[in-house]
């Protein structure tokens, strides 16, 4: 049997991330590996879905308290971490996930200052479980310009709707993540602003180098 292989996908809205997710686990299916395709908050279970319609309703903006948010996105994540991730990881899967810890970072803990560092990182272990992705791709695009691509597309989230100066901390939030609390050598940053092909190709050369395939 395969080892797991945890791969997370993260950035601020309309960077492109979920396009890419998408088209690297068709690329793993071609060449033979069960793969699990993922998102958050919610996973693919009941529990966690209801989460994430609740976080996720635009009628709800102002209306959930910071502390709120930040308890309903862990719970969400301890949720889908137990009873999704890891089993997936243990029969062997390439697991791959639209988002994880570090959206929490960059929305609850820099965007909204919910929390302390520190108190991320204490909640983050007791949730996770000690989980963490083998490596991480991080879609860095200019807020304005993600936003406009979410535009186009029709409703937006709770999220989606926020300020651009609100979206501007959660890039700066990102940034902040990879650059001090994740090694180099775990993570990748990608410029959103480049084509679809060029961005598939540039993961899967990442990958491919660090012997990830």
């Amino acid at each position: 049997m395969k080892k797991g292989i945890f791969i997370v996908l993260e950035g601020g809205e309309g960077s492109g991330k979920t396009t890419q997710a998408k088209l690297l686990a068709r690329w793993f299916q071609k060449r033979g590996r069960v793969v699990f395709l993922t998102h958050e908050p919610g996973g693919h279970g009941i529990i966690g879905q209801s989460i994430r319609k609740l976080l996720r309703e635009p009628k709800h903006k102002g209306k959930i308290d910071g502390l709120t948010e930040l308890f309903l996105f862990n719970a969400a994540r301890a949720q889908h971490v137990l009873h999704e991730i890891k089993p997936a990881l243990k029969g062997g899967a390439v697991v791959i996930s639209d988002r994880f810890h570090a959206s929490t970072y960059a929305y609850q803990i820099v965007a909204r200052g919910i929390a302390s560092g520190k108190t991320f990182r204490t909640i983050d272990k007791i949730v996770t479980e000690g989980t963490k992705p083998r490596f991480s791709f991080w879609f860095d695009i200019p807020p304005e310009k993600g936003l406009t691509r979410k535009q186009k597309q029709g409703i937006l989230t709770r999220f989606e709707k926020e300020s651009l100066i609100f979206h501007r901390k959660v890039r700066s939030g990102f940034k902040k993540f990879y650059t001090e609390l994740v090694p180099k050598t775990r993570w990748h940053r990608i410029d959103g602003q480049k084509s679809i092909k060029e961005i598939h190709k540039e993961i899967i050369k990442t990958l491919t180098k660090k012997r990830l395939l």
